[in-house]
C-alpha cells in the first residue's frame, strides 16, 4: 500500500511513518523541508505535486503556542483556521479526485465544555477555543463524505511539545526541583501514548469501516497521580510533589470512550500509564 502521510515529520508522524515503513510505501507531505514532498496544503497549486496513492492520512495542524487554551492571539486564530480547516478541506478533496483512503486527526478540543467522564461519539462538541473550532469545522467537512475521523485525547510520549504537562513534570523532575500540581491536584485527563495512537492509524486503514471515532486510553489519570509516577521513575532525591492552592483548580474529569473504535476498529490500547512513561523514559536516555 502506498500511504501519504500529511505532518508525517511532526510528533505523531514521526511514530507513524516509521511504523508503516515496515510494510508500506510512505510519502511525507508538509512544509518542513524534511518531508518527502514539501509543499504548503493551504497552497491549490502546491497540492498538484501530490501524487496517486491508496491512502491519505491528515497529522498535518496549527497549535498556538499557548497549547489548547482559549486565549489565541488573532494571528493564531487565522492560522488555526488556514491550516487546520481549510489545509484540511484542500486535502479531503484531492483524496476525494483521486480515490483515496483519507483518515482525519481529530483532537478533544472540539468538545470543548462538554469534556467529561466516558467522552464519547455521541457527546456534543461545544468547542472553546479557536484550534477547538478549527478543527471541529475541519471533521464537518470530512463527516459529509464519510471519512475516517480519529479524535485523539492528550497524547504523550518522547518528541511532544515540551510546554505540555508531561515534559514539563519530567523537567521539572529530573532537574530535582518540586514537581507543582494546582489545587488538590485532582483534575484528571485522558493520556494516551503515542504509540497506541499509531495502532489506531493502522487499524484505519486496515478497515473498511468510516466514521468518527473518540481514541484515548479509555481511564482517567488525576495530575496529583501524574506527578506522583513521573517523581518515582524520573525525579532525584530531592524531588518532592508541592500542591499549589493559592492557584484555582481546573474542575475537569476526563477520559475517553473506546469502545465503538474497540468495537469497529479493533483499537485496543497496549500502554498503560506506567508503560507509556517507562517507553518514555526508555527513549529519553537513548
Amino acid at each position: 500500500m502506498k500511504v501519504l502521510v500529511a505532518g508525517g515529520t511532526g510528533f505523531v508522524g514521526t511514530y507513524l511513518t516509521e511504523e508503516l515503513q515496515k510494510k508500506h510505501e510512505i510519502i511525507t507531505i508538509g512544509r518542513s523541508l524534511k518531508n518527502n514532498i514539501c509543499i504548503d496544503i493551504t497552497d491549490k497549486e502546491q497540492l498538484k505535486k501530490i501524487p496517486k496513492a491508496d491512502a491519505l492520512v491528515n497529522l498535518a495542524a496549527y497549535i498556538p503556542n499557548g497549547g489548547l487554551s482559549y486565549h489565541e492571539t488573532a494571528e493564531e486564530t487565522r492560522e488555526c483556521i488556514k491550516i487546520n480547516t481549510l489545509g484540511t478541506y484542500n486535502l479531503l478533496q484531492i483524496a476525494r479526485e483521486r480515490k483515496m483512503k483519507f483518515i482525519q486527526s481529530s483532537s478533544l478540543a472540539v468538545f470543548g465544555k462538554n469534556l467529561q467522564q466516558k467522552t464519547n461519539e455521541q457527546t456534543s462538541r461545544m468547542p472553546l477555543s479557536s484550534y477547538g473550532l478549527s478543527k471541529h469545522l475541519a471533521d464537518c467537512f470530512c463527516e459529509l463524505h464519510n471519512v475516517t475521523i480519529l479524535c485523539y485525547s492528550s497524547i504523550y510520549g518522547y518528541g511532544q511539545k515540551k510546554n505540555s504537562v508531561i515534559p514539563l513534570f519530567i523537567e521539572q523532575a529530573k532537574d530535582g526541583k518540586d514537581i507543582v500540581v494546582f489545587g488538590a491536584g485532582q483534575r484528571s485527563m485522558d493520556f494516551v501514548y503515542v504509540k497506541d495512537v499509531v495502532q489506531a492509524n493502522i487499524k484505519a486503514l486496515e478497515s473498511k469501516t468510516t466514521g468518527f471515532f473518540t481514541i484515548g486510553s479509555g481511564t482517567a489519570t488525576t495530575m496529583l497521580e501524574l506527578a506522583e509516577k513521573v517523581k518515582v521513575l524520573f525525579g532525584t532525591q530531592n524531588c518532592t510533589v508541592k500542591r499549589d492552592f493559592k492557584k484555582e483548580e481546573e474542575k475537569i474529569q476526563v477520559s475517553m470512550d473506546i469502545r465503538r473504535a474497540n468495537k469497529l476498529l479493533g483499537y485496543a490500547p497496549t500502554y498503560s500509564m506506567d508503560d507509556g512513561l517507562q517507553d518514555y523514559k526508555r527513549m529519553l536516555n537513548e
